[in-house]
């Protein structure tokens, strides 16, 4: 299994529209719907200089999986989630990979 880790930092006055596109259809439910899904987990920080970022981390049964969904036309250039993404970050995303390991 693997965890892919994305952050990156939100306009603060459009945090609100962020969560509530997470929440909708072609949000998270959209992830959760995947083949090769496991799980999803995210928060919101702010830091003390006011900074306030997004962090997902999801688990995959593989990257291969990923790429897969990522490949969706609801994911491509033009759909609503990068529409909606450009709109609320403020930063480049960090995209991160390990391979998960149990205690």
């Amino acid at each position: 299994m693997e965890l892919f880790v994305l952050e990156f930092e939100l306009n603060p006055e459009l945090v609100n529209d962020w969560v509530g596109w997470l929440n909708g259809p072609e949000g998270l439910q959209l992830s959760k719907k995947a083949p090769g899904f496991v799980s999803a987990e995210w928060s919101i920080t702010v830091a003390d200089d006011g900074c306030v970022r997004w962090h997902l981390w999801e688990k995959w049964h593989s990257k291969t999986y990923y790429e897969q969904y990522i490949a969706l036309p609801e994911r491509q250039p033009g759909s609503s989630f990068l529409k909606v993404f450009e709109a609320v970050a403020v930063s480049k995303p960090r995209e991160l990979w390990g391979a998960v390991e149990s205690v």
